[in-house]
């Protein structure tokens, strides 16, 4: 999907500059116009292909990405915290459904929806030719060796003869056929001349090949109405073409008019196929204003002219395949965020800034913790990642360009527990033991809350079981100090690695420590797992 997504805009430019050219040659024959499209039409048809062969070049002062990206996370810090012990458990919400995801799905179905289209107008003209009977008839056949001579036409063509009323047609390569409507046996000599002289011209400049590859380009980039302009005009300039080569032959200008009208009256409501038809109302005015203007130059392309447009077209497409500043929609990143215990985190908010040009994107993790940006231009990005109950991480991304996109698993770590604890001096000693009848009541209020404790819930936060109260330093009353600590609590709910972290008196450090580090917990619980957890005390002593 990346690579038809990234394809669009340069398959855009492409067509744009050969609608361009063939505006530009408007003066200039059918014949060279048609051939300036179906050259831009063939290699939009290839640009996919190209943005993987063709060599890369970046503007000097703007690189924007061109292909499918690799993303590699390159440093991951913790930074705020995200969870307190009386944070309460969410439950997650359902994922919110990606951008890309809805694209893809339109896409696909309007690609279906034109492929089912072409493939049935083939499979039609194929059941009709096979039940059609060959048209063995020297009034035909005569003037069919005459003109295929005249037009240096070497394919043998077979004339077959269809049960349908209204359908006059050209199609195949290499073995092209030419399906007559019931009736045509008892055309008229003039008739059957300007028949033949048009669809062989069809034959003989391979019109069936450049329609089916024109509905395979609309078909796959269908959303972009460039693409149908320059289809229609390019059926356009076929016709027109060939009503060239038919003047060209020798035929009179209103006198092909003449039976062209004629023969559009006789197959009024052309039936819908995917090959060259010869009297289509949409075109038939135009057409006959131009056969009957003898200005118009009618020349055919010369060899030398086709193979210098087709290589113009080339070299133009694979330039614009690689290069990084064609395409501004940019590269898709995607991956997924997991916790300690490696199962999806939902509903994360995922923010992207460029260091370069600020801009941000952001985005929401989905049920099954998937992230993904769609159009993310080369550069370096800052990220910020945030859940309820997990720290807030900044992980940093480099968008370079790549073949595939790699996904990206990043962990996001659980939340630290923040608590702060004021002492003052006049505070009384805790008893050395509590009351049974209080202890019993502590005990059931613990039981209590763990019980309506949801069991759904991605996070259990810690419960304190155990609460130790410091003591004032006895020949410190008069004096003030703060003392922070950090430290973990494990899977048993004790404290582990408990630290003093800056320089504090050694009286008021013992007893913030001493205190703290005798409290007990509940542990907290990810997904019904026991993990640690770090802890933030603050301990304040206040005379």
């Amino acid at each position: 999907m990346n690579v038809i997504a990234e394809s669009a805009l340069r398959v855009s430019i492409v067509i744009l500059l050969s609608l361009t050219a063939a505006a530009v040659m408007r003066r200039r024959s059918a014949a060279l116009r048609h051939w300036i499209l179906a050259s831009g039409v063939v290699v939009a048809m290839a640009m996919p292909a190209l943005q993987v062969i063709a060599p890369r070049w970046d503007m000097p002062h703007q690189r924007i990405s061109t292909a499918v990206t690799n993303a590699v996370p390159i440093v991951s810090e913790i930074v705020a915290p995200g969870l307190n012990a009386t944070d309460s458990p969410q439950t997650p919400m359902g994922g919110r459904t990606s951008i890309a995801a809805i694209v893809a799905v339109v896409w696909t179905a309007g690609l279906v929806a034109a492929v089912v289209l072409l493939v049935a107008g083939v499979a039609r003209l194929a059941w009709i030719a096979a039940h059609a009977r060959p048209l063995v008839d020297e009034r035909w056949g005569a003037p069919v060796r005459e003109i295929a001579s005249g037009l240096d036409l070497r394919r043998e063509v077979t004339i077959l003869q269809s049960t349908h009323e209204r359908l006059l047609v050209t199609w195949g390569f290499c073995s092209p056929r030419i399906i007559l409507p019931i009736g045509a046996e008892e055309w008229s000599d003039e008739r059957i001349r300007v028949v033949l002289c048009h669809e062989l011209s069809h034959v003989r400049r391979g019109d069936w090949v450049l329609q089916i590859v024109a509905g395979v380009v609309r078909a796959i980039y269908w959303f972009n109405p460039l693409i149908w302009i320059a289809c229609r005009w390019l059926r356009h300039e076929s016709e027109r073409a060939c009503d060239d080569d038919v003047l060209n032959l020798g035929m009179k200008g209103p006198d092909y008019a003449t039976e062209l009208l004629n023969i559009a009256r006789t197959l009024r409501r052309p039936v819908w196929n995917p090959a060259p038809a010869m009297a289509r109302p949409s075109s038939l005015q135009r057409r006959v204003r131009a056969m009957l203007n003898t200005t118009i130059d009618r020349r055919p392309v010369s060899g030398r002219s086709r193979s210098a447009i087709a290589a113009t077209a080339l070299s133009v497409s694979v330039v614009i395949a690689g290069s990084g500043a064609a395409a501004q929609i940019g590269s898709a990143l995607s991956g997924s965020i997991v916790d300690a215990l490696n199962n999806a985190i939902p509903n994360v908010t995922m923010t992207l800034r460029n260091t370069a040009s600020g801009e941000r994107y952001t985005v929401t993790s989905d049920a099954d913790g998937r992230f993904t940006f769609d159009a993310l231009p080369d550069g370096d990005y800052q990220g910020e990642m945030n859940a309820p109950g997990f720290n807030t991480t900044h992980p940093f991304f480099r968008i370079k360009d790549g073949k595939s996109n790699q996904p990206t698993v990043i962990p996001l770590p659980l939340g630290s527990i923040e608590e702060s604890v004021t002492v003052t001096s006049n505070t009384p000693p805790p008893s050395v033991a509590s009351p049974p009848a209080r202890a019993r009541a502590g005990v059931d209020a613990l039981r209590s809350r763990v019980a309506r404790r949801d069991p759904n819930a991605a996070i259990w936060p810690p419960l304190k079981t155990q609460d130790v109260r410091p003591l004032y330093p006895q020949n410190r009353t008069d004096e003030e100090a703060t003392v922070f600590l950090n430290g973990i609590i494990d899977t048993n709910g004790l404290m582990k690695g408990l630290q003093v972290l800056q320089p504090v008196n050694e009286d008021f450090a013992r007893a913030a420590f001493d205190a703290v580090n005798a409290w007990r917990f509940e542990p907290t619980r990810l997904h019904g797992v026991p993990v640690d957890t770090s802890i933030h005390v603050t301990v304040r002593f206040v005379h």
